[in-house]
């Protein structure tokens, strides 16, 4: 509250600045219960958030209460001073009376609706104080509110009154201010001169005043206190006349708790008290609310029931205390003091401005209440957060802002007040959630002047976020081949926690790593994985790779974290033995081999030559020789069908020695060693027979051609090593050889073979030896065979007359003579 007291005494026209320089008038914070007007609202509605625990300036902050009575008192005396001393022709009139215009809104506080009630309310004040009159016309006209945004609204002649009545001017009134409305035009009216005395209007959409300041170049002094109260149900302006003497105070009541109204009361020069009446201005209408005498203490209307207020009396003062208070105690209260001597009468007002603490604030997400202190999500890194606070049941309405950490964010809020003053007020926070966001808090702060500290709820943010960074660390240092190296990918700022994969070049390595999770200080994990990989000659210089990922990155379709590491290995020679399809010459060439190799280091210290595993003596004049030369080379000079076969080299680095993998073989070729083979040896006339001709040695090992030959007689050549014969007879009997030829040659003759034909022995004739034959005596016969046959005949047969007689191995043969044939020849068969 803020009260600008000033008195305007015989100023010049045109003289409202003086006025205004004087008052101090400026724009204090709304904080303190000055309201901003429309026009300030609504431009510094988009300026940067204020802190809600920002101090007014020094010129801003409100004046205490003994200040303002003082200078109530102090300039009370002044004026009736100055009256007295001003000279005859200067006198005022013995009737005056002054009007005020107030155009007001009943939309409440910062409803944003213009003024649609015009009052136009007239006062008059006789000088015993014995009566007053008061004449208050309510126009509610549209034409005149859109009238009343482009002029002030035009003055007006007052009625007609009681010119009997003896009235003085208004000395002094109080002009009470609660919730500005959009624009309120008042206009100060003397009557006496019956036109305006240098009436100054204020409009509250200036930038320049926010409150009311009237000064006139009459001759009389008036005083002008502007009081600005927080809040009122209804929105309305009062305004209150009073006596030089009347006061006004100010209380501000938490509703719950206790407030004491005070009554100004003279016991001592007035008498005793007869009768108190507290009233209170509802509707511009004086209600009773309490009564006290000797006879009667009573509290009537809202007080009444159940009995929330007492009075105290004293000497000197008195108050009314009203306990617990309800938000609608709010208003104007009057004491009405009247003394049994019935002199002194004492009008005392208050005004009881009601405090209500807001509720606690929930906060809501897309609807749905969350609890104090719960959390949200999950919510994926780039998702739009929106959040909702509502509070309620607070007078002033309350201040609701959103904090991250000390941060205070932007948002928008909707105000809604209620007909009793207080309001329901609903924030709402929209933000694009970020890394910097991990495991926030999301603050909803509510403070308004019924409470010391600000009400606080808050939710947890569960952020999900891709990993921030991934390292791979392994040995700075070469290692040898066949050792194990231990290689480590860390990847921080991950949640969920980051899953590692270990490439070997594009392979994923089958081994399985050791995975350690680790929670930061942030909320985000920290994947540790650690692999042991033996490593080889093929990792040299190979690139590990390790790739890490989660649910974030694969939902937002983003590419893994992917980081390499290079290995130096060092081993001995791989050795593969040059040409790899073996080196074929002739008889009497040369013959090159030599050993490609790699290796780590490069540089081979020791060469090893063999030849079917068997090591060389190498060099060897005329025969072997070996270079260094780029590989390692060896050279066999007049090769000979001996050295053919498989060579080999063994070589040797500072790490080790390495053998070839592989045989380099030399071929010699050479005409071919042939053999002869009859199958079967032995075999009869008129049967069939294969002659081969096979290769014993000869490189290459196939024969181009074949030669056959009997008795040194070739008898035909073929390309084919097998001749069939079918049906030999006894003359195809004799020494057989054969000769070959290779890619190298014709060879020499194979050795020879004998080809035996066996066939029967010829016809076979018997001779007798003994001549005559003579009956009853032996005879001996003879069985001769021209052709023995082959082999020879070894068996005989002797028969007579078809009856095998004897088989014998001789072709003679002895018998008894028994008979004789009719030629006296005795049949005999072999």
């Amino acid at each position: 509250m803020i009260v600008f007291n000033h008195n305007c005494v015989n100023i010049p026209k045109n003289s409202f600045n003086f006025c205004k320089d004087k008052i101090g008038i400026g724009r204090p914070s709304d904080r303190h219960g000055l309201q901003k007007p429309l026009e300030l609202r609504k431009r510094q509605s988009t300026a940067p958030a204020r802190s809600r625990h920002a101090r007014p300036p020094e010129q801003y902050r409100p004046l205490n209460t003994e200040r303002r009575k003082i200078t109530a008192t102090q300039e009370g005396k002044k004026a009736k001073e100055s009256a007295q001393n001003t000279p005859q022709k200067s006198q005022y009139p013995q009737s005056s009376k002054s009007s005020v215009w107030v155009c007001r809104t009943l939309g409440g506080r910062s409803s944003g609706r213009p003024a649609d009630r015009c009052q136009e309310i007239h006062h008059y004040a006789s000088t015993d104080g014995a009566e007053s009159r008061k004449r208050t016309r309510e126009e509610t006209n549209e034409a005149r509110r859109i009238q009343a945004k482009k002029d002030a609204p035009s003055l007006r002649k007052p009625p007609p009154y009681n010119s009997g009545i003896s009235s003085t001017i208004l000395t002094q009134f109080f002009l009470q201010l609660y919730l500005p409305p959009d624009f309120i035009y008042v206009h100060a009216f003397d009557h006496h001169s019956d036109k305006p005395n240098n009436t100054h209007c204020s409009n509250t959409q200036s930038r320049e005043q926010q409150y009311f300041v009237f000064c006139d170049d009459s001759a009389f002094i008036r005083e002008y206190i502007c009081i600005n109260g927080i809040s009122i149900s209804k929105g309305d302006e009062a305004l209150t006349e009073g006596f030089q003497k009347e006061k006004s105070v100010h209380r501000i009541g938490i509703v719950g708790s206790s407030v004491e109204l005070p009554c100004d009361v003279d016991v001592s020069n007035c008498g005793k008290v007869y009768f108190i009446t507290w009233t209170k201005n509802v509707s511009n209408d004086w209600k009773r609310l309490y009564l006290y005498s000797d006879a009667v203490v009573k509290p009537l209307q809202e007080l009444a029931n159940p009995g929330r207020a007492e009075f105290f009396l004293e000497e000197s003062s008195a108050f009314l205390r009203i306990s617990p208070l309800r938000i609608e105690d709010d208003g104007i209260y009057k004491c009405d003091v009247t003394y049994v001597q019935g002199k002194c009468p004492s009008l005392s007002f208050a005004t009881l401005t009601t405090y209500a603490p807001p509720s606690v604030p929930s906060i809501e997400k897309d609807g749905k209440m969350s609890l104090n202190g719960s959390v949200v999500g999950p919510f994926y890194e780039g998702a739009v957060l929106n959040l909702e606070c509502e509070t309620f049941g607070g007078k002033p309405t309350p201040e609701v802002s959103w904090f991250k950490g000390e941060e205070e964010l932007d948002s928008e809020s909707h105000v809604r007040v209620e007909k009793n003053g207080a309001s329901t007020v609903t924030s709402t926070v929209k933000m694009t959630l970020e890394r910097d966001d991990l495991g926030a808090k999301i603050e909803c702060h509510v403070d308004n002047e019924a409470i010391d500290d600000a009400l606080v709820s808050w939710v947890e943010v569960d952020l999900h976020v891709g990993p921030s960074s991934l390292e791979v660390d392994g040995p700075d240092d070469p290692v040898t081949a066949g050792e194990f190296v231990t290689l480590t990918c860390t990847i921080e700022g991950a949640k969920p926690a980051a899953n590692a994969t270990w490439f070997n070049r594009s392979e994923v390595l089958n081994i399985m790593p050791q995975t350690e999770l680790q929670l930061a200080p942030d909320g985000t994990f920290t994947t540790i994985s650690t692999v042991e990989v033996p490593v080889s000659r093929h990792d040299h210089q190979g690139t590990y790779y390790c790739k890490g990922s989660n649910s974030v990155l694969q939902a937002k379709g983003e590419a893994p974290l992917l980081k390499s590491l290079d290995i130096q290995v060092l081993y001995p020679p791989a050795v593969v033995m040059q040409p790899t399809g073996g080196v074929i010459v002739n008889e009497s060439d040369s013959a090159i081999i030599y050993c490609t190799y790699e290796a780590n280091p490069f540089n081979v210290t020791d060469v090893h030559w063999f030849h079917e595993d068997q090591p060389l003596a190498v060099p060897t004049a005329g025969k072997y020789e070996s270079s260094m030369q780029g590989y390692p080379t060896l050279t066999v000079r007049n090769v000979v069908k001996e050295d053919r076969g498989m060579y080999s080299c063994s070589l040797a680095n500072a790490v080790g020695r390495g053998n070839a993998t592989n045989y380099a073989e030399v071929n010699v070729l050479f005409p071919p060693v042939v053999e002869a083979t009859i199958s079967p040896e032995d075999v009869k006339e008129g049967n069939s027979i294969s002659l081969f001709c096979d290769i014993v040695e000869g490189n290459p090992q196939n024969l181009l051609r074949v030669r056959w030959f009997k008795e040194d007689e070739m008898l035909h050549e073929t390309t084919e090593r097998e001749i069939v014969w079918v049906g030999v007879t006894r003359n195809s009997s004799g020494i057989y050889s054969c000769e070959g030829e290779n890619a190298a040659g014709w060879g020499g003759r194979s050795e020879e073979k004998e080809l035996i034909v066996q066939y029967l022995p010829g016809p076979a004739f018997l001779t007798e030896l003994d001549s005559p034959a003579i009956k009853g005596e032996t005879s001996s016969l003879q069985c001769i065979v021209e052709e023995p046959g082959l082999p020879p005949a070894s068996v005989y047969r002797w028969e007579r007359d078809g009856e095998l007689l004897a088989t014998t191995s001789s072709e003679n043969y002895t018998t008894d003579i028994h008979r004789v044939n009719s030629k006296g020849i005795i049949p005999a068969l072999l």
